[in-house]
């Protein structure tokens, strides 16, 4: 009888491109999923390389920086108009 200890880290770095996520529950999924296991999503595209909730916090970042900067080259500006 042999056991099976499952693949060995070796294996695993091998074939592992790395986490990947559904975009619909944000379950790791294989990256060469065409649809999730967890939720049964169709990943068209192919799942996402960063969690869901990396990349929306990410985004409003953008968003909240770039309104930063517009209205802090609006102020500035406003205050060379009075000069």
């Amino acid at each position: 009888m042999i056991d099976d200890e499952g693949p060995s880290p070796e294996d695993l770095e091998r074939f592992s491109n790395g986490a990947a996520y559904c975009p619909e529950c944000g379950a790791e999924v294989s990256d060469l999923a065409d649809i999730c296991p967890h939720c049964g999503a169709w990943i068209p595209r192919g799942p996402l390389r960063h969690h869901p909730e990396v990349t929306a916090i990410k985004r409003k970042t953008m968003v909240i920086i770039a309104i930063i900067t517009l209205l802090a080259f609006l102020g500035l500006f406003g205050l060379l108009r009075m000069i």
